[in-house]
């Protein structure tokens, strides 16, 4: 259901040009962080110490799905509060550890590495 979702549902009846504009913060409900939702099973990515690797995915029917949030417009105003919050969307992280690979040293065999993933899109307002 989440991936059905498009920019008009988050925004609804805002029609201004600017993220502060009157319509874009007093429309109908919705989410207030427009964000992408997707499943995947990645093969490669760079771990939390920035090196890459392969991830371990589709042998044998073993899979490794993690569920990935992204930020559609980060650092935009947050949608459905007015602009004297100086609200923003942050992007948010958690961390998954995959069974993976090293291409570059092949004899370490599988092992467990720590990868940061997008989770979630975050309204900040600043205290």
């Amino acid at each position: 259901q989440e991936e059905a979702f498009d920019y008009s549902y988050y925004t609804g009846a805002s029609t201004g040009d600017s993220p502060y504009d009157v319509t874009h913060w007093a429309g109908p409900e919705g989410y207030i962080c427009p964000s992408d939702v997707v499943y995947a099973t990645p093969k490669r990515a760079a771990n939390v110490e920035g090196k890459w690797r392969v991830i371990v995915n589709d042998v044998h029917y073993y899979s490794q799905t993690a569920r990935l949030e992204t930020c559609l417009f980060p650092e935009a105003a947050c949608r459905a509060l007015a602009p004297c919050y100086q609200s923003h969307c942050t992007q948010k992280a958690v961390y998954h550890r995959l069974l993976s690979f090293d291409p570059c040293d092949p004899y370490k065999g599988l092992f467990i590495d720590i990868y940061k993933l997008p989770s979630a899109c975050s309204c900040h307002i600043p205290a």
